[in-house]
């Protein structure tokens, strides 16, 4: 897949297969990056606000789900269209970021 032109909504709904028949509302999904080998996005409605460890206080890390449509999800070989998805946390006061979970998925 080469995307030349930027996707819109209901394009990367349809890569995921999340466009049901029928269905009353589409979601907006922000492309973070798009180049030959990959279209990165995802949905800011959807990012969480982890809890601190103090109830009283928000916390400071902000967990979102990730998904990357590739044009081959192997380093070698015939080319494998798939998409990767992560469940991320990301703490923007330590710089730094953590896979909640990781997954794969080919065509």
């Amino acid at each position: 897949m080469v995307f030349a032109a930027p996707l819109r909504p209901t394009s990367v709904a349809i890569l995921l297969g999340l466009a049901a028949a029928g269905a009353a509302h589409a979601t907006n999904f922000e492309v973070v990056r798009a180049d030959s080998e990959a279209v990165v996005f995802f949905d800011p409605a959807a990012v969480e606000i982890v809890p601190g460890p103090n109830a009283a206080a928000p916390g400071k890390v902000r967990r979102a789900q990730i998904v990357r449509v590739q044009r081959s999800i192997l380093s070698e070989g015939p080319h494998q269209p798939g998409y990767v998805s992560t469940l991320t946390d990301y703490d923007c006061d330590q710089w730094t970021s953590r896979w909640r979970s990781f997954s794969a998925y080919s065509r």
